[in-house]
Order: C-alpha cells, then sequence, then structure tokens
C-alpha cells in the first residue's frame, strides 16, 4: 500500500491481525502495544489525508510557531464538518504535514491527533502520533509534548477552529 508515493511495508495489514489479540482496542490504559496498534490503523485512516480540507486561514505551506516548522493542516470530514463548540465529533482527524522548508515541496513528516472516545479523558481524548514520512511512528499515544502544547488551545486541544463568533 502507499501514501502520497511513500510505500507503508506490511502496515496495511497489521491492524487487522493487532485487533484480533486480547487488549488491543481504544483504551486509554497506556498500553505501548495499544498505542502501537492505534497508531497503524490511524496510518491507514489517513491514506487520502492531502484530499481532505484545509481549515480557512491555515493553507500551507504557513510557519508554524511549533518549532518554527513550515507546515500545512488538512481536516477529515468530521473535523470539517464540526462547528467548532464543545468537543469535536469522535473520530475527528486532523493531520498536520511538516515540510522541509517553505516551498512545502518535501514532506519532514506528519503528526496526527484522533478524537477517540474514552481514550483520555485529560486529555481531551486525543490520541496522537507523529510518522516520518515512511509511515514509521516516532511516537504515538498520550505524547507529553503534543498535550502540553494542545492543552493551551481555546477549543477542544486545537488551534486552527476557531468557535463561530
Amino acid at each position: 500500500m502507499t501514501l502520497h508515493g511513500w510505500t507503508m511495508p506490511g502496515r496495511a495489514l497489521l491492524p487487522l491481525v493487532l485487533l484480533a489479540l486480547p487488549g488491543c482496542g481504544p483504551e486509554g490504559d497506556g498500553d505501548p502495544a495499544d498505542d502501537e496498534t492505534l497508531a497503524a490503523e490511524l496510518w491507514a485512516a489517513i491514506a487520502d489525508y492531502d484530499g481532505w480540507g484545509t481549515p480557512a486561514g491555515w493553507e500551507g505551506p504557513f510557519q508554524s510557531a511549533h518549532m518554527d516548522q513550515w507546515v500545512g493542516v488538512y481536516f477529515d470530514d468530521a473535523l470539517a464538518g464540526w462547528d467548532g463548540t464543545g468537543a469535536a465529533p469522535e473520530d475527528a482527524i486532523a493531520v498536520k504535514e511538516a515540510y522541509t522548508d517553505e516551498t512545502g515541496a518535501t514532506i519532514a513528516g506528519l503528526t496526527v491527533m484522533q478524537k477517540i472516545a474514552g481514550y483520555d479523558p485529560d486529555g481531551g481524548d486525543w490520541f496522537y502520533a507523529e510518522y516520518a514520512p515512511d509511515g514509521t511512528v516516532s511516537a504515538a499515544g498520550k505524547v507529553d509534548m503534543c498535550i502540553g502544547c494542545h492543552e493551551g488551545a481555546s477549543t477542544d486541544f486545537l488551534f486552527s477552529v476557531q468557535p463561530p463568533s
């Protein structure tokens, strides 16, 4: 399976195999195996993210305050259709592409958030995953750096959503 020209060796089957194992699922119990499973499922779910919508005013590439990166942001249909009030819809996904420079020609990696009911109530029930361009997971789960930054957002841990005025 490929994602934007990147090969995903064996990753497409990983979620199917791991879902059959006891204890694997969306519970936010901190089990690294569960987080690996969720990260593999999320990688498969974002296969067509570059066809998703971009929040108004957040078209990329733009320079993010986060580590001075050049980024682009994409929302799946659930998040794009949300009015920005209350909690984001369950299973909503946001993808942030990080680029090597301001042209956005080369993707350095992806950071993804998925709303999973009951996963992490203290963290807004967001699951975070960071991927290299080839799909290798560098962080997944209740990622302290992600939570520490996003807890400062005014709208359900998302900076790119502004409540209607």
